[in-house]
C-alpha cells in the first residue's frame, strides 16, 4: 500500500517537512502490512491523484465532500472516480455523536 500526500511547491518547506514526519508515523503505526508514503508536490491535487492512480490496481479516497464541495463538478472523490482509468473505492467519514452511545442492530443482515 502506498500512501500519498500532495502538497502545493508553493507550500513552506517546513511544513513539507511535518507532513513527511507525520507520515512516516502514520507508516510505522500499521507494522502488519507493507506500507510506504510519497509526498508529491503538485498544483492540482485532481491531476496528481490521477496520474499516481493509474500505476495502480485499486485507487481509495476519502469523501471530501465537506471540504471540498463543488456545486457543479461534484466533490474531488467524484471527479477522481468519474475521471480515473482504474478502479475507485470513495471511504465516508464516520461521523460520530459523543453524547449517543452507538446502538447495536436486533439482528444480523447477511
Amino acid at each position: 500500500m502506498k500512501i500519498i500526500s500532495i502538497v502545493s511547491p508553493d507550500e513552506d518547506q517546513d511544513r513539507k517537512a511535518k507532513i513527511a514526519e507525520e507520515l512516516s508515523e502514520l507508516v510505522k503505526k500499521i507494522p502488519s502490512i507493507p506500507v510506504s508514503f510519497k509526498l508529491l508536490e503538485r498544483y492540482s491535487v485532481e491531476d496528481a491523484i490521477l496520474e499516481v492512480s493509474n500505476g495502480y490496481d485499486l485507487t481509495i479516497i476519502g469523501d471530501s465532500s465537506e471540504r471540498f464541495k463543488i456545486s457543479l463538478l461534484g466533490t474531488l472523490s467524484q471527479r477522481i472516480a468519474r475521471h480515473s482509468r482504474k478502479p475507485v473505492m470513495i471511504v465516508k467519514k464516520i461521523k460520530t455523536d459523543l453524547k449517543r452511545k452507538p446502538e447495536l442492530p436486533a439482528e444480523k443482515v447477511c
